[in-house]
């Protein structure tokens, strides 16, 4: 499991759709993420989302895992994204090969030659490798988003886990505006949150308009964001984020509305 699991805003995204805290959401995922390893091969299983939701008992949790971009569902099908990356037997052997590596090279580094016989240690050749032409990297002219809230000093940004992912979905983008808000320096208080949904649309607006144009997405999404100028964002782009929030506000109400059709009568 990735060290920065617990903060992603994939389990905090997951979190929201359920109504459930973040870490109970950890655990689910980290459930999920086991049962594919264990069950499948290439990460596609051929399950149904209710028999999915029933075997982890919690009902919703397809469609909260696919909303956040982990899971597709596909005829029958359920496939877990970027399987190969993380729990394939590639990745383990992969894996597995990099730690013989690192301890291959603590014993090369604390093993010395022996030279006691007043011969010199054995000569291997090598052949020499080709000379790679050197680069000089320019520096890039888009501060980090970081420096936007720090007045250029370096330390922690709020956008520091986002990924370009993230900015496609507006579930992800929510749980990001809650997290931020209980940031030591936030953006956008929780009481600015609760009262307007301006900033919501906004902050999805600029989400369009840095996956439309920005090589780095979340650069620019931080580069808008930190500095609030929403003046970059055309028209189509905040059409473009109505349309996503309506989205979402009708997938969130079907799956509140089929989760209470799964409550039984008091």
């Amino acid at each position: 499991m990735e060290h920065a699991l617990p903060g992603k805003p994939e389990v905090l995204g997951l979190a929201s759709h359920l109504d459930i805290d973040a870490d109970t959401a950890l655990g689910i995922c980290v459930r999920c993420f086991m049962w594919f390893d264990q069950q499948t091969a290439d990460g596609c299983a051929p399950i149904t989302p209710d028999c999915f939701d029933r075997f982890f008992g919690r009902a919703g949790l397809t469609d909260g895992l696919i909303s956040v971009g982990w899971l597709t569902y596909d005829q029958g099908t359920l496939t877990m994204r970027d399987f190969d990356r993380h729990c394939s037997e590639t990745a383990k052997t992969r894996a597995d090969a990099q730690r013989r590596k690192a301890r291959q090279r603590l014993r090369e580094s604390t093993t010395a030659p022996d030279c006691d016989n007043g011969h010199a240690p054995p000569v291997t050749k090598t052949r020499p490798e080709p000379e790679q032409k050197r680069t000089r990297k320019e520096p890039d002219p888009t501060p980090s988003a970081g420096a936007l809230k720090s007045g250029g000093k370096k330390g922690p940004s709020v956008f520091e886990n986002l990924t370009t992912t993230d900015l496609r979905h507006v579930s992800n983008l929510k749980a990001w505006l809650a997290f931020q808000a209980r940031s030591d320096s936030p953006l956008f208080s929780l009481d600015e949150l609760k009262a307007s949904e301006q900033t919501l649309l906004r902050v999805v607006s600029a989400a369009c308009r840095a996956i439309e144009v920005g090589d780095r997405p979340v650069r620019l999404f931080g580069a808008i964001v930190g500095k609030r100028d929403w003046s970059k964002i055309t028209n189509t782009q905040e059409d473009q984020a109505r349309a996503m929030i309506a989205k979402h506000n009708t997938q969130r109400r079907k799956a509140e509305a089929h989760n209470d059709a799964r409550i039984p009568n008091g």
